[in-house]
């Protein structure tokens, strides 16, 4: 079987069998499989049981949830090729005992391309920091490893092939990690040096504003003597506003800090 043109061929919990799968051989092809097995009964003419973008053309394999095996009779060729053009797409539909995208190859070897792509997907289930799981296992080889990997904004994923062990197969364990957030710190009390560091703080909320990227933090210092701005600015991007050590009043002078204006206790405000 191959799938070489244009388009999407999507699979779900059930057994294919045939003699190859080929994603991508002479225009851009994807397969998208959430859960089934994939038997392939190659014959010695074909060296690989799946082979996804190793020709001209791109292909892209998605697992979307649960486990996914490769069953490849062939297993004096190789179960699983990626290549220069192919990229595999792992979409997770929740945490490690509901189902994280894994390819199982029960015989052959598996062989990554140094151009191929790993791409993590959250449309389903954003998996939590420092979450770990096996994307690919083989009871031979893994040769190589992805090239490039991808992540949504806010994380990032890395890559570790873990050798075999007497019956234990080899495998690509994948961590998920988050991109900690910047903070800008302001401190209304500040007459020194200022570029929003914890150390030299903006001393006006407006420049605090203007330096936080959409989605940042700003952090307002409570302890330092001044802990009140009678600024009222607009505020026309995301971002989170935190009192540090302190209440923070912002929209009031000194006289009526602690009876009007906007009061910031510690708590996330967007």
């Amino acid at each position: 079987m191959g799938f070489g043109d244009a388009g999407t061929l999507n699979v779900t919990g059930t057994t294919i069998s045939a003699i190859t799968l080929t994603i991508g051989a002479t225009t851009t092809g994807t397969v998208e499989i959430s859960g089934g097995v994939l038997s392939l009964s190659s014959p010695s003419s074909f060296v690989n049981a799946i082979n996804v973008g190793a020709s001209s053309a791109s292909g892209t394999l998605k697992v979307v949830g649960t486990k996914f095996s490769v069953i490849a009779s062939n297993s004096t060729g190789v179960g699983l090729n990626i290549g220069a053009n192919g990229t595999l797409i792992i979409e997770p539909e929740g945490n490690a005992s509901l189902g994280l995208a894994t390819i199982q190859v029960t015989s052959g070897s598996v062989v990554l391309d140094a151009s191929s792509t790993l791409t993590l997907d959250i449309s389903s289930y954003a998996p939590s920091v420092g979450d770990m799981w096996e994307v690919i296992t083989s009871p031979d080889t893994i040769s190589g490893s992805f090239g490039t990997l991808s992540a949504p904004d806010g994380y990032t994923i890395t890559q570790t092939t873990v050798a075999a062990r007497g019956v234990t197969p080899e495998k690509i364990v994948i961590e998920v990690t988050a991109v900690p957030t910047p903070a800008t710190w302001v401190d209304f009390a500040n007459v020194g040096e200022e570029d929003g560091s914890e150390a030299n703080p903006w001393n006006t909320l407006a420049k605090g504003l203007a330096d936080a990227a959409g989605g940042g933090i700003i952090k307002i210092k409570g302890d330092t003597g001044i802990a009140f701005t009678a600024e009222t600015p607009t505020i026309n991007q995301e971002v989170t506003i935190q009192a540090d050590n302190g209440t923070v009043t912002i929209g009031s002078v000194a006289r009526d800090a602690n009876r009007s204006g906007f009061v910031s206790r510690g708590r996330a405000r967007r």
